[in-house]
């Protein structure tokens, strides 16, 4: 019996720690919309600097959404459109998408960028099998970005898309701008922090 009252002790318990816990949710999911719903200005310039981005990089319009959702986190959602305004598709093509995510990151950043907030981001592979117009844009709004807003862009770029041959440099990528050339050299110096992968 003892047993049996402390199995039900151990369940009240439970119960009133779960009821707390999803009080606390509630809260947190009411702050959350209080700041979405008073951070308008913020959200349309987050937009604006995304809609701009976009443009910049894939020359086509895109316009970015930012949802609150019943569980009280946000969602971004994003559509491209050609000149009359029609929805396109290339929103849903690999690397439209990975310079919609970059765009993202990029407009938060831009946005924030005079507050105490991220300076940086670290964009993997973000230019690697585009077309070479696509890459060379957004490496000249990374550029831009770096001197304009004091943002630190991070990129991982793979040697072949950068050159077409041992001489040429297609995007003018200067040795001030490469912190690392990965590599397996003996002495470790091509070594991403260090480790062997």
């Amino acid at each position: 019996i003892e047993e049996q009252l402390s199995a039900i002790r151990s369940i009240k318990d439970y119960q009133v720690e779960k009821q707390k816990k999803n009080l606390s949710l509630e809260e947190l999911k009411s702050k959350i919309e209080k700041l979405i719903d008073t951070a308008t200005d913020k959200a349309k310039e987050i937009k604006d600097y995304f809609s701009t981005y976009i443009k910049d990089i894939v020359r086509c319009s895109g316009m970015l959404n930012i949802k609150r959702l019943s569980t009280g986190n946000i969602e971004f959602q994003y559509n491209t459109y050609d000149d009359k305004g029609n929805s396109t598709y290339e929103k849903d093509g690999h690397t439209y998408l990975k310079e919609i995510c970059a765009c993202v990151d990029l407009a938060i950043l831009s946005s924030y960028s005079t507050k105490s907030f991220y300076k940086f981001v670290l964009h993997d592979g973000c230019v690697d099998g585009d077309d070479f117009r696509i890459a060379t844009a957004y490496l000249s709004l990374a550029r831009k970005l770096a001197e304009e807003k004091g943002l630190q862009i991070i990129l991982t770029i793979i040697e072949n898309d950068v050159t077409n041959d041992d001489t040429s440099n297609l995007f003018g990528i200067t040795s001030n701008e490469i912190v690392l050339e990965l590599n397996d050299n003996a002495d470790g110096s091509g070594k991403l922090f260090g480790f062997t992968f």
